[in-house]
């Protein structure tokens, strides 16, 4: 199945290509451990958001990693070592991608375990969904330096907060967990297995693409993916 583990609830449901599900009340789940380091899942791929010359500004593939959230292996985006590079993605506030294009989701439930390695100005990350584009799709990411669970919705590139909530200490190196319900208007935002986000918003209203986000300078692991079709 081009390196996922799937798992269905109720009907059967078949990949095509890059996790795209054809049949209703379909789980998939990804603890990358059949991903040979330095790959991704066939039809994911590494993109960029405000890159001011076009190139990528971070890596996005499967390593081995020691405490991994399940097994060995997690998902890493890694931004450029390089300092010139790195100074040029935070003047532009470089997002960094790792997604799916030819998936296609408009309801859905969407988890992720995610490690913050480092990072200056942004660690953490989170999970983006109903993506048409690099510039547009929901958002929703926290950041260990400000403690802070946000939800976003991103349009033509500009991030709107559609809600917080603050004060969630995540110690240096633990795994955290964000979990989205998105159903017709309705989303739900999870933390660490407590919902603290219940809000509407139609900002974004057909299905897109799921993936992995984080912002210039964060090094982050992402484990025990799971999309679930609603």
């Amino acid at each position: 199945m081009s390196g996922w583990g799937l798992k269905t609830v109720g009907l059967v449901a078949v990949l095509l290509g890059a996790v795209a599900l054809t049949a209703s009340a379909a789980e998939v789940t990804q603890t990358f451990e059949n991903i040979n380091p330095g790959a991704l899942p066939a039809g994911w791929k590494a993109d960029v958001s405000r890159s001011p010359d076009g190139a990528i500004y971070a890596s996005c593939a499967v390593e081995n990693v020691t405490k991994a959230a399940s097994g060995d292996r997690a998902l890493a985006i890694i931004p450029s070592k390089q300092r010139s590079v790195l100074q040029k993605a935070v003047a532009a506030d470089v997002l960094n991608l790792c997604w799916t294009p030819t998936a296609k989701y408009l309801n859905l439930e969407f988890e992720s375990a995610i490690r913050a390695e480092s990072g200056a100005t942004e660690q953490g990350g989170g999970l983006i969904w109903r993506v048409q584009n690099t510039s547009n799709y929901y958002l929703a990411r926290y950041n260990p330096l400000d403690h802070v669970f946000r939800l976003f919705v991103v349009r033509d590139g500009a991030r709107k907060t559609l809600a917080s909530a603050e004060g969630l200490k995540v110690g240096k190196g633990e795994w955290f967990t964000i979990k989205i319900v998105h159903q017709g208007d309705a989303i739900q935002g999870w933390f660490n297995g407590q919902k603290l986000i219940d809000i509407r918003d139609t900002g974004l209203n057909q299905g897109g693409g799921v993936g992995l986000w984080t912002r210039v300078d964060g090094n982050t692991l992402f484990d025990d993916v799971r999309i679930k079709d609603l």
